[in-house]
């Protein structure tokens, strides 16, 4: 990661965050039951403490070697891609094909994540993109990008570096007392649905 980094706000980076995904996220939210996509992030990420953070954007020199070593978030829809003993999963944690007998972190067989149909589509083929994730002493866990994070994380696993384009994270700045936090982030986000 290049170490000159873009200060940036919170303000600034959830509209960016909103712009690239409140109409394509539509479908999901509203069914959900949320009436606004900020209604339904403000849900999974309020314990978070996000407006109050450092926040700055790097460019990603080398996503096939940096990005595989990021955390993926405790998403409920990701667990059956990450293996049984990983509290902490890394992107090349879910990238190794499972064996037979494997289970994943939500107890039942682990699937192998390049099932995932938007995984899938994003092999190959993701061009310049902006991830959002979380700066912790020991490690970046992701936030926003977990496809594609994944797409180049299979990439590297299967030696198949075929995706090229310009790889930015914008990094809001935890410090070691919030090691906490960078659990129950890797472990268990809030479940979408409304209440």
């Amino acid at each position: 990661m290049n170490e000159r980094g873009k200060q940036l706000s919170w303000n600034g980076v959830f509209d960016g965050w909103r712009r690239a995904e409140e109409e394509l996220w539509r479908p999901v939210y509203s069914g959900f039951g949320w009436e606004s996509w900020d209604a339904w992030r403000q849900m999974m990420i309020g314990d978070l403490r996000l407006e109050g953070r450092e926040w700055f954007e790097y460019e990603i020199e080398h996503p096939h070697t940096e990005i595989p070593h990021y955390s993926i978030g405790g998403w409920n829809g990701w667990k059956k891609y990450r293996p049984a003993e990983k509290d902490i999963a890394l992107f090349s944690d879910i990238a190794i094909p499972p064996e037979t007998g494997d289970r994943s972190y939500d107890g039942d067989k682990r699937i192998d994540v390049r099932t995932n149909d938007k995984v899938k589509s994003l092999i190959g083929c993701v061009d310049d993109t902006t991830i959002i994730g979380f700066h912790f002493p020991d490690c970046i866990a992701i936030l926003d990008g977990t496809h594609r994070c994944t797409a180049i994380a299979v990439e590297a696993q299967d030696g198949r570096v075929v995706s090229h384009g310009r790889f930015t994270i914008r990094l809001a700045r935890f410090d070691s007392s919030d090691a906490g936090l960078l659990r129950i982030f890797c472990t268990d986000r809030p479940r979408s649905k409304k209440v």
